[in-house]
């Protein structure tokens, strides 16, 4: 019996070492598991910042023309209130003109009056 004792407990101290074993080796199949998805996760972030980067430079390109048709309706504007600005002058100088044709006009039916015979 003592024989079959001292099997058992050789079986048990050899046991020992390999159930210790197998749970190091778990804990490292574990640990590197989650490397590999802490990796995966590394690279998705990785795509992800790539993909904004590209959007925040299309965007700012998309700003740079924006802020260039700001700029150049802003001049166009500009120079409709400088041509709405000189339309008075010229409205003015139309109606002097105008004047000048009546007066003409006047004096040659004026002068048309006198030369018909009555």
């Amino acid at each position: 019996m003592t024989k079959k004792l001292l099997a058992a407990a050789c079986l048990v101290f050899l046991a020992l070492p390999s159930a210790a074993q197998d749970k190091s080796k778990k804990a490292y199949e574990l640990i590197y598991d989650d490397v590999q998805i802490l990796r995966q996760q590394v690279l998705d972030l990785q795509s992800r910042l790539d993909r904004n980067a590209e959007d925040l430079r299309l965007l700012r390109e998309q700003l740079s023309a924006l802020a260039e048709l700001v700029r150049e309706s802003v001049s166009d504007q500009a120079r409709v209130r400088d041509d709405l600005r000189v339309i008075p002058a010229q409205y003015q100088d139309m109606l002097r003109k105008i004047d000048q044709l009546t007066v003409e006009l006047q004096k040659v039916a004026a002068d048309l009056a006198v030369l018909r015979p009555s």
